[in-house]
Formats: structure tokens, C-alpha cells, sequence
């Protein structure tokens, strides 16, 4: 049987960037893959190609994050990981978070040094120190672990030689035109925060920032779990500089970035 990758991802990919960054490498290397998917928001799976592998499960964006996660974590995981012992694996790919301690024995026995441990987010599982030890455990057992923001080292194990790769593939950076930097607009300094809406806390702190500031507009462009409560938010201060874009298409992402004059990350 002819070895493959498979890729672990809590999202359907048109939700997750990061996901598709991946599938575009391995098509380029011409390396086979499967994808396991949590089709979280019950999106329509019409035209998903055969390699993907569905988990079908909704939950509401309304759920609070770590009942959320509590919710799922024994169910996505077990639905499957005793299958992978039967297929012939090369290397695993694992895109999810708060889902990965609950496969750390299964991971160690049976793919040691064969999987890469691929961090987005911060959970707030994070803060316990039964889950410290999981994660560091976890990239001590990993062939790789890559993290998307060089802030993730003030929380992760020290000492280790991380490998930093952000939401941004080849394609999309490659259309960006090189220029000297300067500001689009003059009257307002537009702010783009862009990606997965979790942390209500630290993004209301973002708003909080920018909001009735005369001299700034904030885009907010994507959604999430936070997403209504911030709207509320929005509302109640009566934010009027700050604008929410909700859920895009990967395809539309390069337009929000040349739009904006400076990005800020809310990591959450």
C-alpha cells in the first residue's frame, strides 16, 4: 500500500487558511494526502473532493469556548484515531488544538517523530498545568513543531527550535506588490484585524482602542465564536468607526490586506 499524509484540521478548509497552505505544498511536491475534516458549522459538502474525510457535527458559535471544547473533545478524535492504526501513514499532520492532548498517548505509540505539531491558536486550555505538560510532551514526541506568530514562545516550552509559518501561502504573497511604505488614507488611518474571532476578552480590549478615535477606522473581517458577543459590544459602546466584514472567501483576503494601512493581530 502506497504511503500518504494525512492532515488533522478542526475546520472545514474554506475556514481555515492555514489548512489550504499546507494542501498547496504537497500539490506542488506531488505528495499524496487525505484531510480530516470537523464540518463544525454544518456547511454544505457538495464538490469536497474523495480524499476528504468528514466529521459531521455541529456547534454553535454561541457556546462558550472551553464548554465548546469540552463538548467535542472525546467524540472528533475517537471517531477515528483508531482507524489510523490500519492505514499506511507517513507522516500525520495535526492542525487543532485543545484535540491534540487528548491524542497524545495514541500519537507517542504509534507516530512518534512522524507527525508535525502545527499550533494557530491559543486555547484557553493553555492556562492549566496539566496541559503545559501535554504540549511540551507533545513537541518533545513531534518531527516538527511549527507555530504561526513568534508571540506563541511566551507561553510555549523554551529551547526549542520552532519553525514560524503564518496564514500567508506563496500564491497570495507573491501577488502583493513590493512598494515603499505609506499611509492609503490621509483622514482616517484604516486598521484591519483579520481571522478567527475566539477571545471576546482580548478582542474587546482591540475595540476598545480604536473606537470613536476620529483618526482611525477598524476593519474587523472574519468570525467565530466571539463574533456575536463583539457585535453586541460594538453596539453598546456605540462604535461607530468599526466595521464587521464577518466570514470571507480565501480568494478575497489579498483585497482587505491592500486596503489597509496597518494590520493588528488579536491572538486568542
Amino acid at each position: 500500500m502506497k504511503q500518504k499524509i494525512l492532515i488533522i484540521s478542526g475546520s472545514m478548509v474554506h475556514r481555515t487558511p492555514h489548512v489550504k497552505m499546507y494542501m498547496n505544498i504537497f500539490d506542488r511536491l506531488g505528495v499524496e494526502y487525505d484531510v480530516v475534516v470537523w464540518n463544525r458549522k454544518g456547511d454544505s459538502t457538495d464538490g469536497i473532493y474523495s480524499n476528504y474525510i468528514l466529521y459531521n457535527h455541529k456547534t454553535d458559535d454561541q457556546y462558550p469556548v472551553l464548554e465548546k471544547d469540552k463538548l467535542i473533545i472525546g467524540d472528533f478524535p475517537n471517531s477515528f484515531s483508531r482507524k489510523l492504526i490500519q492505514i499506511s501513514i507517513r507522516l500525520l499532520l495535526l492542525l487543532i488544538l485543545p484535540q491534540r492532548f487528548f491524542f497524545s498517548g495514541f500519537l507517542i505509540k504509534y507516530f512518534k517523530k512522524r507527525f508535525l505539531f502545527d499550533i494557530r491558536d491559543y486555547s484557553p486550555f493553555c492556562r492549566f498545568s496539566i496541559t503545559q505538560k501535554l504540549i511540551k510532551l507533545l513537541i518533545n514526541s513531534s518531527y516538527r513543531t511549527i507555530i504561526s506568530s513568534a508571540g506563541f514562545k511566551s507561553w510555549l516550552p523554551k529551547d526549542i527550535n520552532y519553525v514560524i509559518s503564518h496564514n500567508i501561502d506563496y500564491d497570495t504573497f507573491c501577488k502583493l506588490e513590493k512598494s515603499d511604505f505609506k499611509l492609503l488614507h490621509k483622514d482616517k488611518i484604516k486598521i484591519l484585524m483579520i481571522g478567527n474571532l475566539r477571545d471576546p476578552e482580548a478582542n474587546k480590549k482591540v475595540i476598545d482602542a480604536f473606537a470613536n478615535k476620529d483618526n482611525y477606522s477598524l476593519d474587523i473581517v472574519g468570525d467565530g465564536a466571539a463574533g456575536p458577543i463583539l457585535r453586541k459590544h460594538q453596539y453598546d459602546i456605540k462604535a461607530l468607526n468599526v466595521k464587521f466584514f464577518g466570514f470571507y472567501q480565501k480568494d478575497h483576503e489579498i483585497g482587505f490586506y491592500q486596503d489597509a494601512d496597518f494590520v493588528t493581530c488579536c491572538i486568542g
